[in-house]
């Protein structure tokens, strides 16, 4: 089992199923992932956030840093 780590969700290593792949996923395939997650299969579907989360959410963002409040970040990307 070397070269695996257990991580939230699944493995990372050699037991990860899309370890050693670096092939981009088909159009096939994306319609597949995002027909399994559309609709009322997803999770939040028909529900809404209640203004207490929203506003936790909203706390919990203050102050963070943001990649295009930084300088370098946008001349970076302004130069390509």
């Amino acid at each position: 089992m070397k070269n695996t780590i257990k991580v939230k969700g699944g493995y990372k290593g050699e037991r990860n199923g899309m370890y050693g792949k670096h092939i981009p996923h088909t159009k096939e395939a994306k319609q597949k992932i995002s027909a399994s997650t559309s609709g009322e299969r997803n999770g939040m579907y028909g529900k809404h956030h209640s203004d207490e989360s929203k506003r936790k959410q909203s706390e919990a963002k203050r102050g963070s840093h943001r990649v295009y409040d930084n300088p370098e970040h946008t001349k970076w990307h302004m130069e390509k």
